[in-house]
């Protein structure tokens, strides 16, 4: 008797303390969204030789910070604070090269694919808005690059000023 009063003491103690627990979550939660971030769009264009900002565009949120992925695709770029600290990084893949599908007129029911470079093109990029960003940098990246060897492989395409006036937009 003594012992099944022991275990429904723990079990009593177990169950308060999931309730608390669970009880708790919810206001953690509310805190955290009551004040989300921001996230900036900046639209660009870009062609082989220059990046161009032409417009930018703040709106609530937060932005996932990108772990692990050491490997960047054809166009890395950097944001950087004031200092000139790197404070944000990501890739995308070269909007100048588009790669088209089309079925085969010789062999219907069979796929082509062709690679078109173009002059230029307009992107969109999101940085968080909430890191005092003054600048973000696009490098053109050689295949297979890595963050250690970003410089190293890649040449500068450009840097643009991020100012973000009233209401965050430019």
């Amino acid at each position: 008797m003594r012992k099944m009063m022991m275990l429904f003491s723990m079990g009593a103690i177990a169950l308060l303390i999931l309730i608390v627990v669970a009880g708790a979550a919810p206001m953690l939660r509310a805190e955290e969204n009551t004040s989300p971030g921001e996230i900036v769009f900046l639209h660009l264009q870009i062609d082989s030789a220059r990046v161009t900002l032409l417009d930018t565009r703040t709106v609530a949120g937060s932005l996932k910070i990108p772990r692990g992925d050491r490997v960047y695709r054809a166009v890395y770029f950097e944001a950087a604070d004031k200092s000139g600290k790197v404070v944000y990084q990501g890739s995308i893949d070269d909007p100048l090269v588009k790669r088209l599908e089309y079925e085969d007129p010789d062999n219907p029911g069979k796929l082509k694919s062709k690679t078109v470079i173009l002059d230029n093109a307009e992107l969109t990029v999101r940085i968080p808005g909430n890191m005092n960003i003054e600048s973000v940098s696009f490098y053109r990246l050689g295949a297979g690059a890595d963050i250690a060897s970003k410089k190293e492989m890649g040449r500068l395409i450009g840097s643009v000023p991020v100012t973000l006036g009233a209401g965050g937009d430019r």
